[in-house]
């Protein structure tokens, strides 16, 4: 069983004269694949501990009455 043009879109019948519901155009990629693919060859760098040592550093003098604990192994 078939559905007619109306029976989908009824404001494209003849009733409605003024109104016409133009086919879409395809959605597009959501990203685009040259992207995508340098995208997975970019390694992410290692974050050592001196690194994070100097984030530490950098945020102390705004940390206020703040305690730093420090957890190790």
């Amino acid at each position: 069983m078939s559905m007619s043009e109306d029976t989908i879109h009824p404001e494209n019948s003849s009733k409605y004269e003024a109104l016409k519901v133009k086919k879409g155009i395809p959605q597009p990629e959501a990203m685009n694949p040259n992207i995508a693919a340098r995208l997975k060859n970019i390694r992410k760098k290692e974050v050592t501990t001196n690194h994070c040592k100097e984030v530490i550093n950098c945020y102390l003098p705004s940390s206020g009455h703040s305690i730093r604990i420090d957890i190790t192994k």
